[in-house]
């Protein structure tokens, strides 16, 4: 066999392990109450950081949403603040980098904040409950993605971007 279609066997087995690894992770992350440390799609993360090494975050300026805090000075103190008022998409730019990851910190979450996020380099949806003051990290891949905020009904959820989580 060449190497062309061994090249193919290991990325199909990649992204198999990958899909395979979602579903076993996102049903164990249905048994936990938040997610923001331990839950499903933090336990994918690090799989993937330990697969891709340290994975670069997402840059402030590959950011969009309609939730982002207007600035109301020149110290830039709501740039990176989003307020939830029922849902909204932060929308990642596409990028040249194979896997980035969105840091985000829980200011107040109320009741729940629900985080919705296509896994990298897959179809299969990856969904957490987080709660108050917590870390949330979001791997995305080069082809960009949305990631769904919903707060609980009635409810505005604060949110900051960071830079570690």
């Amino acid at each position: 066999m060449g190497n062309g279609p061994k090249i193919v066997v290991v990325v199909l087995v990649v992204l198999v392990g990958t899909f395979v690894a979602g579903v076993l992770l996102h049903q164990r992350g249905n048994d936990t109450a938040t997610a923001g440390t331990g839950g499903a799609s933090d336990r994918l993360t690090t799989v993937y950081e330990r697969w891709f090494g340290d994975v670069a975050g997402v840059d402030r300026k590959d950011l969009r949403a309609d939730c982002f805090a207007p600035d109301t000075g020149d110290d830039g103190d709501n740039a990176d603040r989003l307020v939830v008022q029922g849902a909204c998409t932060l929308w990642v730019e596409p990028s040249q980098t194979r896997l980035r990851l969105v840091r985000l910190h829980t200011v107040d979450a109320g009741d729940g904040l629900t985080v919705s996020s296509r896994a990298p380099e897959s179809d299969f949806v990856i969904e957490d409950e987080i709660g108050d003051d917590k870390d949330v990290r979001v791997a995305v891949d080069g082809e960009g993605t949305g990631i769904g905020l919903v707060c609980g009904f009635a409810r505005t959820c604060v949110l900051t971007l960071t830079g570690e989580a």
